[in-house]
């Protein structure tokens, strides 16, 4: 990080254009486990303690600064406020570079904030409740359910170790902007995405690897597709399933392998028995 500094409100500061991507964490004990998360995630956190607590909270962000470079975490991976005041509280949750705050307090801290960051949190708070009244969740959610009951994994991990297939299943890509010209690189550039996200929050890549034995998924595999289809979130999923599409999602899921249509499946085969028969007719008019 650049050596550059900048003051406000009197405390000297690094530069805040060194400080893109960050978390800036407010005062209480529970917010550090959330700057703990935002460090497991790859962003830099500072930390802006409140003045009556400012010396322990700092010196638990050394230790933390100080493990995290010593696990090879680059410089500057934590910061933290030395002499924290209403006016450096204010700027950072001001600037503009700073793409995440979260703060806790009494109304007063509360108020400090951007009105416009109040105005984007009810806006997503309402469209979020706009689309949970209007839609309903999929065939994720829905073998999830069966699959986290079966075999006691937390739901949002099993949700995170089969996203990926159903998002090549659902085909969604298209309408999210992660590029490409043709549905299946869309979807491919999706799903290295999620799986880049998965890999950086430690998300086994299978539920295998989360430790479900073979045999036990063998054995209930079959009944927890029948479940996911009866599930009430099937019904709202894009594309209706069939009950052995979710057979396969779940066996692809559980061995870490890319699901694959049916039909592009069945197409490939075709195609490479073709091949060979193509070819001895070319050597027979040879002849």
């Amino acid at each position: 990080m650049p050596d550059t500094v900048e003051k406000i409100g009197g405390t000297r500061l690094l530069r805040i254009d060194a400080l893109r991507d960050k978390l800036i964490v407010g005062d209480r004990a529970g917010d550090a486990l959330c700057g703990l998360i935002a460090l497991k995630t790859r962003n830099r956190i500072i930390f802006s303690p409140h003045p009556r607590a400012h010396r322990s909270t700092n010196k638990a962000a050394r230790l933390v600064h100080d493990a995290a470079i010593a696990a090879g975490a680059p410089a500057g991976i934590v910061g933290w406020i030395e002499e924290p005041t209403v006016e450096v509280s204010n700027a950072l949750m001001r600037h503009p570079d700073i793409n995440l705050t979260l703060a806790t307090g009494r109304p007063g801290m509360v108020k400090a904030a951007d009105p416009r960051a109040h105005e984007q949190v009810h806006n997503a708070a309402t469209i979020a409740g706009i689309a949970f009244a209007n839609t309903f969740l999929g065939v994720c959610h829905a073998m999830a359910h069966k699959t986290g009951a079966q075999f006691n994994i937390p739901h949002g991990s099993a949700n995170a170790m089969l996203i990926a297939n159903v998002v090549r299943y659902a085909e969604i890509a298209r309408h999210l902007g992660f590029g490409g010209t043709r549905d299946h690189q869309r979807v491919e550039l999706l799903v290295g995405w999620i799986e880049g996200l998965k890999w950086a929050l430690d998300v086994p890549p299978s539920i295998k690897e989360r430790g479900v034995r073979d045999a036990d998924l063998l054995a209930e595999v079959h009944a927890l597709a029948e479940a996911a289809f009866d599930d009430q979130c099937t019904g709202a999923n894009p594309r209706y399933p069939l009950i052995s599409e979710l057979k396969q999602i779940l066996l692809d899921g559980y061995y870490g392998r890319a699901y694959v249509d049916p039909a592009l499946r069945d197409k490939a085969v075709e195609t490479a028995q073709a091949k060979p028969a193509a070819r001895s007719g070319a050597k027979a008019e040879n002849a």
